[in-house]
């Protein structure tokens, strides 16, 4: 039969003719997300949040790059980076659970 995904908790639905259909153990497919963007004019200082897009497959690990270059220590959903040179610059983050993994990127100015 057809399966489907419940979009709120993640399960699996089987549903076919013969069956009034049944859950079996969630599924919770690899966690997707944007990052959120703040800047303090004071401090010179950008934040960076990553917001989860997918209720269902929160990210529970982060991994957070500069044009490239990986942040050490920066393991949490939000970074903060102050820039040494007013130029653009990627930021990106990578994250992951136990069903797989995510990206998202930006650039700033």
């Amino acid at each position: 039969g057809e399966t489907k995904y419940c979009t709120v908790c993640g399960k699996v639905v089987e549903r076919t003719d013969s069956e009034p259909g049944f859950d079996v153990d969630p599924v919770y497919p690899a966690p997707t997300g944007e990052i959120d963007k703040a800047f303090n004019a004071e401090t010179g200082r950008w934040t960076f949040t990553l917001r989860s897009t997918n209720s269902g497959s929160v990210p529970t690990d982060w991994t957070w790059y500069v044009d490239d270059d990986l942040q050490a220590g920066a393991t949490g959903s939000t970074f903060e980076f102050l820039p040494p040179r007013p130029e653009s610059y990627v930021i990106m983050c990578i994250f992951w659970n136990a069903s797989g993994y995510g990206s998202a990127s930006m650039t700033i100015n």
